[in-house]
């Protein structure tokens, strides 16, 4: 779908991968957790907001823009 992608991300802070962060696609009501890692993935579309909640640290909200590029052939 135009407008969709998924993403594979890592959530870090000073160098330190941050697990167990709830991370709410506001726009769609999906939750997931980064792993003990910081690792996770979402499927967003252009202007979705995203809210990461994590206990140690404060909530950030982001609205996401999703941009294409084409290839020439």
């Amino acid at each position: 779908m135009r407008g969709q992608v998924g993403l594979y991300w890592r959530i870090v802070f000073n160098n330190y991968a941050i697990p167990k962060v709830k991370v709410i696609n506001a726009s769609t009501k999906t939750l997931v957790v980064s792993d003990t890692n910081g690792e996770f993935s979402v499927i967003i579309k252009t202007n979705d907001m995203i809210v990461f909640v994590s206990k140690e640290h404060q909530i950030k909200k982001q609205q996401l823009t999703v941009n294409y590029s084409q290839s020439k052939n």
